[in-house]
């Protein structure tokens, strides 16, 4: 059986990057602890942020580090060089269903949960229309881009 030499080799063209990035990423699902404020709660379907979300809130997303990772050997890639500062957290805009629920303080201030839920692919922008601050801002649209969590079924517990 003959293989093919050098000079019978077909010749590849290289790659190129993709013209577009609409198909790239995709929902990334994950379970955390969450710390939340009051969510607002949506009156019409056409204020919903994300369809079906009747509700929506800034939540605080702890980031465990692991035991393993506070040994000396791996130092070098604690993220502070204090071993009794906490962990890391980051900030999402918490879209949640709250359908036929009461939503009081007592049961959303300064409350950790236990969510699962979807992260959005891509930190979305929305316009909404300022209801706070100086007299002369009160009214006015601004945009809101934010990192979207989206957690549907009762997919969380305090």
């Amino acid at each position: 059986m003959n293989t093919p030499g050098p000079s019978q080799t077909p010749i590849r063209k290289p790659r190129k990057p993709a013209e577009y990035q609409g198909s790239a990423g995709g929902d990334v699902s994950m379970t955390f602890l969450v710390k939340t404020n009051i969510p607002s709660r949506f009156s019409s379907t056409e204020e919903f942020r994300i369809k079906g979300l009747n509700a929506e809130t800034i939540a605080q997303v702890y980031l465990p580090c692991p035991d393993w990772l506070k040994q000396p050997q791996y130092g070098a890639l604690s993220l502070s060089h204090h071993p009794d500062e906490p962990s890391p957290s980051i900030f999402f805009s918490l879209n949640i269903s709250l359908y036929h629920q009461k939503i009081t303080l007592e049961d959303w201030k300064d409350q950790w949960f236990s969510m699962t839920g979807r992260i959005h692919p891509y930190a979305l922008t929305w316009h909404i229309e300022q209801t706070a601050g100086l007299e002369s801002e009160v009214g006015t649209m601004m945009e809101y881009t934010i990192p979207v969590l989206i957690v549907r079924d009762q997919g969380y517990q305090p």
